[in-house]
Formats: C-alpha cells, structure tokens, sequence
C-alpha cells in the first residue's frame, strides 16, 4: 500500500495468525458482514435446497446462495465449500423427488414404462427411440401419423399426475437429459431416475404432439379457406359471358321501359327480351348465383373444398381439447354439436350457442330459414343431387358436413 501511494515504507512486516486474525475480525465488523459459520451455512443450504427443486444446474444453485448470503451480510466462503454444499443440495433433493415421483406410480405404469427400454432384435430400436423421435412436420401426409402418436402416447402412463408438483423447467432439463441417452444406457440408472425420467420424456413428446396437431387443424382450415377464394376467382373469370347476358338484358328492359306504349305491349316486349336470354326462370337463378358472391363471398365454394378434408378435421376436433375465453363458449358448444350429432342425422340442434355465434355470412349457407338461428342448421344445405349421390358413394356415410367446416373455420 505505501508503494502504490508513493510513500517510504520501513521493513517487510510480519504478523503472527492470531493477530491477522484480529485484523480480519475488525475488518468484518467495520464492514457490517458476519464471518462464515453455522447460521451462514444454515442459509446457505436452506437456500441451495429450494433452488434444486426447480434447477439442476450446480450453477444456479450455487448464485442462489451467494445471493441469499449477500442480502443478509454473511461472509462468503470458498468457491470449494460453496460447490461441495451444492452438490449436496442437489443429490438430495432429486434423491427424494426421484421416489416420489415413483412412488405415485401403480406396478402396472412401471411395467409399462419399462417395456419402453426393451431394444427390438430386428429393427435394434426401441420403443423409447420412438419416444424421443420428433413428431415431423405439420401436413396432411403426416397426420395420421400424428394422430396414430398422439393415441400411443394417450395409451402411456399419463405423467400430469405423478410430475404435479415438479416445476416445468426442472421437467424440461430431465427430458433434455433422457433424450441425450438410448435406451440401453437409461436401463443403468437406478429405478426412480429412470421412470421419472421417462415420465418427463412423455410429458414433452404430449406437448409436442398436442402442438402439431393444432398447427395441423389451423394449416388444414386455412387450406380450405385460400382454395375457396381460388374457386371464386376462377368463377369471376368464368363468370364474364352470363355478366354479359344479364346486363345486356337489363339494359333491354330499360329500354323497353322507357317507350310510350301500351303496358300490355311492353311487358310482351320484355318477355320477348327475356326469351332471347334463357328465359325468366333461367335470368332469375343466374341473378341469385351471382349475388350468392357478392362481397367477394368465397363460402358457397367451400363445401367442395371441404369434402376430402372432413375426416381429418373431424378427428382433429375429436382429439384436441378446445378451451377458449368465455366469448367463445358458443363456438365450442357448436364443435361439442358437431361430433356428438348422430351420423344418420341430415339436421344439427345447437341449443344453447347464442344467435351471433355465427357472422351473419353464414346463415343462409347452413339454415334452412331465416328463423332457425342456430337451433337448426341444416348440414346438407345446397347440396346438389349429384354431391348427395357422391356422398352416398363415399366411404364415410355420413358425407361431408358444411356445418362442421364452418365451426373448424372460425374456431
């Protein structure tokens, strides 16, 4: 210290321990810190042991307790004391959530769990493989795929009850750790690390799956809605020539409106100009089709669009467990109507579901009047013969729902 100020120092000074000791003791008191003992230990463990329910990194553990140790002024000890403390914190504590996750287990889901790790001769994988497999890409060539995991996992022994009261992140970090090893190397660990680790693979591989089949429902219904508005495109194109015809038959009545000439002549005289058009029964049906679409309405295509996707989109429903705010207990109550209806039945009863569930641009698709509201929806509605005859034909007897297409589309 007298060299770095510059000053003349004397002689090197030598102190015995007992007065460096004092020394360091008088340090401790000016600075307000307590020195390393048993209450400082005390914290430090009682600290240690609450981090290594949730973490299991030594790391943490051990910032946690060089916190908890500078909040309440305590000295810190060697790096070596803290790591040999956190290392018992963290032995201890998963030690005991270990067998306590096993022991909420029945004899029947450890033997299943342990079916897991049993390595095929043939293929030299194991159904633990599997389990760590990534679930693949959201598409409708995977989804049955998915859907077949997603019951396999169901048939599995259900981890939301014996991982209840372990902290997700902790759950997260054993999954990392069973994913990073095979199956013959998982058979090494001691019973409780190796069904509760397993326990946590099953619990993210149902997430996962839970997560890929609603992108699943979410890809396939705005498939649905993307081909519908190409339909309606294609239609306008197609649509010119008729456009044509109708104005060109306006645009003659007008003019036989417009002449001084008795009523009876005019109205033989537009009959004359419908005639030359179709026919009024044939102006009147290309009229209505025209305004079906108005507002650039793609949904009158969508029953076309919707016929090869029902079945998957039924399942989807079927399997995922909707939940929402309470402004959409009506949508979820129309999703319940759809797959508990009978299948024989042509009419759906929403009760319950309130009046505007549905935007009003669907009314006149799925009722049969204007006063059925969403008490009765008719799920054939504008079906031509020949859909019907294809429905008939199709291998689920049912036939496509336009209904059902409307609820997946909104939720």
């Amino acid at each position: 210290m007298a060299r770095r100020m510059g000053a003349e120092s004397g002689s090197n000074l030598f102190f015995p321990d007992r007065t460096l000791y004092r020394h360091r003791q008088a340090i401790l008191k000016r600075l307000e810190v307590v020195s390393w003992g048993t209450e400082a230990r005390a914290l430090a463990q009682a600290t240690m042991q609450r981090t290594a329910q949730a973490r299991t990194d030594p790391a943490d553990i051990i910032n946690s307790a060089i916190d908890a140790l500078i909040r309440h002024g305590f000295e810190l000890p060697a790096l070596a004391t803290l790591r040999r403390l956190a290392g018992t914190a963290h032995s201890k504590i998963n030690a005991a959530q270990w067998t306590e996750v096993c022991g909420r287990l029945s004899p029947a889901q450890q033997a299943v769990l342990e079916t897991l790790l049993v390595v095929d001769s043939q293929t030299q994988k194991s159904p633990f493989a599997n389990l760590c497999a990534p679930p693949g890409r959201a598409s409708r060539k995977n989804l049955n795929a998915l859907i077949d995991r997603y019951q396999w996992l169901q048939g599995l022994p259900n981890p939301a009850t014996a991982l209840q009261l372990i902290a997700d992140a902790k759950i997260l970090q054993w999954t990392n750790e069973a994913r990073r090893l095979n199956a013959l190397e998982l058979r090494e660990y001691i019973t409780p690390r190796r069904h509760t680790l397993l326990m946590a693979v099953i619990h993210d591989a149902r997430g996962q799956v839970l997560d890929e089949l609603t992108q699943m429902l979410l890809r396939l219904t705005r498939k649905v809605e993307w081909k519908s508005e190409q339909r309606l495109t294609e239609w306008y194109q197609n649509r010119r020539i008729k456009t044509d015809a109708l104005i060109r038959a306006f645009h003659d009545s007008l003019l036989v409106h417009g002449l001084e000439a008795d009523p009876v002549q005019k109205v033989a005289r537009v009959e004359t100009v419908f005639a030359a058009q179709g026919g009024h029964e044939a102006l009147v049906q290309s009229c209505e089709e025209h305004l079906r679409h108005e507002k650039q309405n793609w949904r009158p295509f969508a029953r076309a669009v919707f016929v090869p996707l029902r079945s998957a989109l039924i399942r989807l429903v079927e399997i995922l467990p909707l939940q929402g705010t309470t402004a959409a207990d009506g949508l979820l109550r129309l999703a319940e109507s759809l797959t508990s209806e009978p299948s024989h039945s042509d009419h759906l009863t929403m009760d319950g579901a309130a009046p505007n569930t549905l935007p009003r641009e669907w009314h006149d698709l799925v009722h049969d009047h204007a006063s059925d509201k969403l008490a009765f929806v008719n799920r054939r509605k504008d079906a031509t013969p020949a859909d019907l005859a294809l429905q008939r034909r199709s291998a689920d007897p049912e036939g496509p729902s336009f209904a059902e297409l409307l609820q997946h589309r909104l939720h």
